[in-house]
């Protein structure tokens, strides 16, 4: 979808910049280590055990999960 200059003006569909990562909910992160870090290589458990959290954050799976079943059933 092209953008026109009207669009652009009055700021439709711009997103947010955010000044901090947005993070996950720390008891997704919990799970996410405590079940997978034994499998996990070195790297990406650094990963996971520096990822920010934020238990104020809506859980973007939950989400999508929604979008999908909503768009299948309609």
């Amino acid at each position: 979808m092209k953008k026109t200059q009207r669009d652009i003006d009055s700021g439709s569909n711009i997103p947010q910049i955010r000044s901090k990562p947005r993070g996950i909910p720390e008891w997704k992160k919990m799970k996410i280590i405590e079940s997978l870090q034994r499998l996990m290589p070195e790297p990406k458990r650094a990963f996971w055990n520096t990822i920010q959290t934020d238990n104020r954050v809506a859980d973007l799976t939950e989400d999508f999960e929604k979008t999908v079943v909503n768009s299948v059933l309609d």
